[in-house]
């Protein structure tokens, strides 16, 4: 019942907000129209479009494209060539410079005569010039923004006090520059005058003066100047009514609206930093009526906003209550919206990460954490951490790590059946006391083994690169010895058998020592990475000639079988890696002497190769383990655990298998399985 009582109570509340609220969302876009548009004679859109910094095409086109200013060059104060200073000065040049400045880009500038000027600029020689806008020029330019305002006057002779308008023109003679806006304009008036185009004002006044002409229109603040300096002060009057005033707009040549964008941005800016009242004060002083200023906020507009801010506060209170109870609601929501996706970015993050509290216990974890240990979330949540110590700590204490904690962040490396870089961050409350810390543990196996890999790929090239040489180095002696040991058998002839004896066994050792340099070359020698065409028999009697030494050293018998004559084609570099791995691993696992058993032989499309040992085995606890990056049970600086390592990532890069069984204290025998190709088929078998 009190709910109902309150919901009928609160008809008419919720009704006349709603009202206010529709009465304010009109009024306000219309205010701010009314007063852009007082302000800077722009509606709301075109102000917000020129608001906006320049876009990445404009930059780039004002740097691909040099600006050029084309105007008359005696139209002072608007613009003139000083003649003193040799410098193109005026109001005009200065508003330019303030727009360079804005564009942070050079506008050079060019004085013409005023139909030159306008020539130039449809010719594009130049890219800017201030001029009135028409209908007629409209198709010829494109027009910027308007800049300023300016009036167009009638000079005449002190003595013809018949002039007072434009209809008093009608049938005499009147001079003005070439190509200024006063000849159109008389046309659309449809007032016929007789008209005298000279180059500038200054000649048209002078003509005036010497009585060939009636009267002179231009421009107000360019007539006032000449009158002034060309001692016409009582002779020459200026008519009260003015003909015209426009706005002035930089004209542009057709082929570029691109710049048409640029400075009407440019124009707005300089309106916004009341630029151009700064400008006329520069040349004229604090009140001249040829350019207009528009207030900065007049009395209407200020009534507006005193209007708008009373009904804007009384909407206020009156929503105030229901806001907040629809803001609770809303922030309860963007809470609960925010943690959630925290927790989802934390749960899709690969590196494993676990925050754990000062009491030890395990808070939060991310999925990767949870399928690295192997358990859901909600069985690793509230576990102490010294249940996952070797991979968080690995030899270290949490409560050594906690008090380095508060003062630093923490980086250190450490192994399980991986390698792991640890990053601890503290996790503080707004007082700065250490309430938990985040464990981040980024896998760096693949990358510590590419860097082992890399430095022991360069140290391999530079053994080959040293053992090519040495094998070629030592040829030379060789040969040297059996040329002489056959000089020698030759001179001796049928002398005591000892000698000639001694003389077969010194060619007989030379030839193997030949032998084993060339099987060394070969194997220095690189392959291409695709496959390769090779008869495996001879290959592997070459693989293994080169572990000969180390296997009668310590005593190891072996024995090969596999099928003469059996060709495949398989990659090459690959079954090197993998045969000198293997055996190396074979021949270290037997330090009293045993067999060496390597069979090959084709089984369907693959190549089958099997390395059996009599060594002393794998522990079963290890076997699951061996194949592991850094996995090794020699001394430490005997092993870098990577051999095995290499072996099963070239198999798989061969698209192959390998297996392993073993038996503590009776030998190893690694089985391998590689995709090959085989010109035709042979049965199985070989020789020992």
């Amino acid at each position: 019942m009190k709910l109902e009582n309150k919901r009928k109570g609160g008809k008419l509340s919720r009704y006349w907000p709603a009202f206010l609220l529709i009465a304010f969302l009109l009024f306000v876009p219309i205010s701010i129209n009314s007063f852009v548009e007082s302000q800077y004679g722009l509606g709301i859109k075109e102000y917000i479009e020129r608001s906006m910094p320049l876009t990445k095409k404009e930059k780039q086109w004002l740097q691909n494209n040099q600006l050029i200013f084309g105007a008359d060059n005696q139209a002072p104060p608007l613009r003139f060539v000083d003649q003193e200073t040799g410098q193109y000065r005026g109001i005009s040049i200065d508003i330019v410079k303030a727009i360079s400045i804005y564009l942070g880009c050079d506008i050079q500038f060019q004085p013409y005569t005023f139909n030159d000027a306008l020539q130039a600029l449809k010719e594009g020689k130049s890219q800017m010039f201030d001029i009135f806008p028409s209908e007629e020029r409209a198709k010829t330019y494109l027009f910027t923004d308007e800049i300023y305002e300016i009036r167009g006057i009638i000079l005449t002779a002190n003595l013809r006090s018949n002039i007072h308008s434009a209809q008093d023109l009608n049938g005499l003679r009147v001079a003005t520059p070439k190509g200024d806006y006063s000849v159109e304009f008389f046309s659309e008036q449809g007032i016929n005058v007789r008209w005298s185009t000279e180059v500038n004002i200054q000649d048209c006044i002078q003509l005036l003066q010497d009585g060939k002409v009636d009267a002179v229109i231009g421009d107000e603040t360019v007539v006032r100047y000449y009158k002034e300096r060309m001692d016409a002060q009582d002779s020459l009057i200026v008519v009260d009514n003015p003909l015209y005033k426009l706005g002035v707009v930089f004209a542009l040549n057709r082929s570029q609206p691109i710049l048409q964008d640029i400075l009407n941005k440019a124009i707005l800016q300089m309106k916004k930093n009341d630029l151009l009242p700064k400008i006329q004060q520069k040349w004229f002083g604090l009140s001249v009526s040829e350019i207009s200023r528009r207030a900065f906020m007049n009395y209407a507009f200020m009534g507006e906003m005193l209007l708008l801010g009373l009904w804007m506060t009384l909407t206020f209170f009156v929503l105030w209550n229901r806001r907040l109870n629809r803001e609770v609601e809303v922030r309860t929501e963007d809470l609960f919206n925010s943690q959630n996706d925290l927790q989802t970015t934390f749960d899709g993050i690969t590196y494993l990460m676990a925050v754990i509290n000062e009491t030890e216990e395990i808070v939060n974890v991310n999925t990767a954490f949870c399928r690295a240990v192997g358990q859901k979330k909600s069985a690793v949540i509230g576990k102490p951490c010294a249940s996952y110590k070797p991979l968080l700590f690995g030899e270290r204490s949490f409560d050594s790590i906690w008090e380095r904690l508060k003062h630093e962040e923490i980086r250190y490396q450490h192994q399980t059946d991986r390698l792991f870089q640890t990053d601890i961050f503290p996790i503080k409350d707004q007082e700065g006391y250490l309430k938990r810390a985040l464990f981040v543990l980024k896998d760096i196996t693949e990358i510590s083994l590419i860097q082992n890999q890399l430095q022991q790929a360069e140290k391999m090239v530079m053994v080959g690169q040293m053992a090519a040489g040495v094998a070629h180095e030592i040829r030379n002696p060789l040969g040297i010895i059996k040329s002489h040991a056959y000089l020698l058998k030759r001179q001796l002839g049928t002398v005591a058998d000892v000698t000639l004896k001694s003389i077969g066994a010194i060619e007989s050792s030379v030839d193997r020592a030949a032998s084993i340099v060339d099987k060394l070359l070969n194997y220095s020698r690189t392959s291409s990475n695709g496959g390769e065409r090779i008869e495996l028999e001879p290959f592997l009697r070459e693989m293994l000639d080169l572990q000969f030494a180390s296997m009668k050293t310590d005593g190891i018998a072996m024995h090969l079988d596999c099928s003469k004559g059996l060709l495949c084609t398989v990659q090459l570099e690959s079954l090197k890696h993998i045969i000198v791995n293997l055996v190396t691993n074979a021949i270290l696992a037997m330090p009293d002497g045993g067999d060496l058993f390597v069979s090959c032989y084709k089984v369907a499309d693959s190549l089958e190769l099997v390395i059996r040992d009599t060594g002393v085995g794998i522990p079963k606890g290890n076997i699951e383990t061996i194949f592991f990056p850094f996995f090794t049970t020699r001394e430490p600086g005997k092993g870098t655990g990577l051999g095995l390592y290499v072996v099963y990532n070239e198999v798989k890069r061969c698209g192959g298998d390998i297996s392993l069984s073993s038996d503590e204290g009776k030998g190893s025998t690694f089985t391998v399985r590689l995709r090959a190709v085989f010109p035709d088929i042979l049965k199985r078998g070989g020789q020992t």
